[in-house]
């Protein structure tokens, strides 16, 4: 992870890099992103959630159904970078940390412009071990070589093929 951080601090002015959020990450906040465009992966910042009427965003699309959706349809792929992410579980005030035994580990997603804005949703499947026991979905997870694939195909059920399922879950009070 150090090594992206590294990286977009040299490729990214220095006033945007500033302002993105390292460690925990809200829906429409700016997020770093890997996109597949031109034969060549590049970095971009993007804003997580999809603008939706009266003001709420989509930070989410169930990657199942997500290509058939009109909302979707256009959205090109990419994957968004990290250690590991959090769940809030259906009790009050309590949060866990899900994350892999080699991060990082990176997010599929899709994105689009809106309001000339890039935007993303994170696509997610149904929740496995242990997340089952808090939270009903979880996002998509793919190793380098998985993440590198789905950028380039956009294929969400091969992504959903390689996601990682070995996931540990720590309570965070």
């Amino acid at each position: 992870m150090a090594q992206l951080l590294d990286k977009a601090r040299r490729l990214l002015p220095a006033e945007v890099f500033q302002k993105l959020p390292l460690h925990e990450v809200f829906p429409s906040s700016q997020v770093l992103c890997y996109c597949y465009a031109e034969q060549r992966f590049h970095l971009r910042v993007m804003i997580w959630g999809l603008p939706m009427r009266e003001g709420r965003l989509l930070i989410n699309a169930r990657s199942e159904t997500a290509a058939e959706k009109p909302s979707f349809r256009d959205l090109q792929p990419c994957v968004v970078p990290a250690c590991g992410y959090f769940e809030w579980s259906k009790e009050p005030h309590v949060k866990y940390y899900f994350s892999t035994e080699k991060p990082p580990v990176y997010l599929a997603a899709l994105y689009g412009r809106f309001q000339d804005q890039l935007r993303l949703v994170i696509l997610t499947e149904a929740a496995s071990e242990p997340e089952i026991r808090i939270h009903d979905r979880q996002p998509i997870l793919l190793d380098q070589a998985g993440a590198s694939a789905f950028c380039r195909s956009g294929q969400i059920a091969a992504a959903r093929q390689q996601s990682l399922q070995q996931r540990t879950m720590t309570r965070l009070e």
